[in-house]
């Protein structure tokens, strides 16, 4: 009865979370710098941001990946039952846009920069990619049970006295969850690495995530890729034929 009632209140906070931090992402990979940065910071400075970041990133792995093992789902989460993953998802937002809020910038010790003011072509490159990039990762997220990964799901069966969603689903489609819950990786690479300014501190939360992300991909087998193979086409055709009716 009480997870019940907290499961509404727990669905709007999710929400809300997810949507506020859609912008935050948005804003910390995707703005650009169009004017260079003249102030140069020194070692000790320097060292003691990239050490902080470190901090920072070390806070949403560590959540990140305890709260999705194991051992987690057996001793805790099972307790929570459908709650879950709305928890899971909500905890996640609160350490990441806690990331975004606090990150610090190292200046004058860049490993690239392109200076956009004097190259609209440049810059237009650049946009275009990001713009492409977030698009296509909002749409594969689109596809892939979206309303389950975040936990709504689950709270709208149970409150309509349903089995959970996780039993309607194929095996396959199972798999592929459980393998690759964050879809859209390649994208996400792109919105790390394509980027006119790479400061120290974005090679580092760049590289820490390109990392993060590479192990979970470890587990994707290739029937996974198979199924989202074969799944791509029947969509693509489903939306095909609506056009043209």
């Amino acid at each position: 009865m009480i997870k019940a009632l907290l499961s509404i209140p727990m669905c709007i906070a999710t929400c809300y979370a997810l949507f506020n931090l859609s912008f935050k992402a948005v804003a910390f990979f995707s703005a650009t710098k169009t004017h260079p940065v003249y102030h140069i910071q020194d070692s000790k400075e320097v060292l003691k941001i990239l050490l902080f970041d470190l901090l920072l990133v070390a806070v949403f792995v560590l959540q990140h990946s305890l709260m999705s093992s194991r051992v987690y789902k057996d001793l805790i989460g099972s307790r929570l039952g459908f709650l879950q993953r709305s928890i899971y998802t909500l905890l996640s937002c609160i350490t990441l846009q806690f990331l975004f809020e606090n990150w610090k910038t190292v200046c004058g010790w860049d490993i690239w920069f392109w200076d956009l003011r004097d190259s609209p072509v440049t810059s237009l490159f650049f946009s275009l990619v990001h713009t492409v990039a977030w698009c296509v990762l909002a749409l594969e997220h689109a596809l892939l049970e979206p309303f389950y990964l975040i936990g709504m799901k689950q709270v709208y069966y149970r409150l309509w006295g349903e089995v959970s969603p996780w039993q309607y689903m194929s095996r396959r489609l199972q798999s592929l969850i459980t393998h690759m819950p964050h879809p859209g990786i390649l994208c996400f690479l792109i919105l790390l690495w394509v980027y006119p300014h790479m400061s120290l501190d974005r090679w580092l939360v760049s590289t820490l995530l390109t990392w993060y992300t590479c192990i979970g991909l470890g587990q994707v087998t290739n029937k996974d890729y198979i199924y989202t193979e074969e799944q791509s086409k029947v969509r693509i055709t489903t939306s095909s034929r609506c056009v043209v009716t």
